[in-house]
């Protein structure tokens, strides 16, 4: 029986996380969206000034074009940054499901994005497969070692 409990609370805690990983890649989508559309409405703002140029006043124009510059600058580094954030965690998600799965399932931030990865997880994927693996190994010829001897101490 609890074994049973065990893969449900397992299958419980992947599905929250696959279901913040959803929220988070939809975050990310969003974000990506509003930088382009912050370029197009800077294109829109820009065409306008072009054509009022000569109707305002140049300190008028000059003015608003450095002030539209330098909120988008600051709202294209905020959203890169958040993107950033979501992105780390959503590579943290993939590396949590593909740990309780036992193999590498959700790859594409941790492999296709190739985002900079936490410092406890610079090995590629494929070597941490191979130490836990080794590890794995290693706890089993021990075990197996200590029922011989007990076989041994038996006879």
């Amino acid at each position: 029986m609890p074994d049973n409990q065990e893969a449900g609370s397992t299958a419980l805690i992947i599905d929250v996380l696959l279901h913040e990983y959803d929220a988070l890649r939809a975050e990310i989508l969003a974000r990506a969206s509003s930088r382009f559309q912050l370029t197009g409405f800077a294109a829109v703002v820009a065409t306008l000034l072009g054509v009022t140029k000569g109707v305002l006043p140049s300190w008028v124009v000059y003015t608003t074009i450095g002030l539209l510059v330098v909120g988008g600058i600051v709202i294209w580094f905020t959203f890169r940054s958040y993107i950033n954030k979501c992105a780390a965690r959503v590579w943290q998600i993939e590396e949590e499901i593909n740990a309780a799965m036992g193999e590498p399932l959700l790859i594409w931030e941790s492999h296709f994005l190739a985002l900079p990865q936490p410092l406890e997880a610079k090995a590629t994927t494929r070597e941490r497969w191979r130490h836990k693996l080794m590890e794995a190994s290693k706890q089993q010829d021990s075990s197996d070692l200590q029922q011989a001897r007990l076989m041994q101490g038996k006879q």
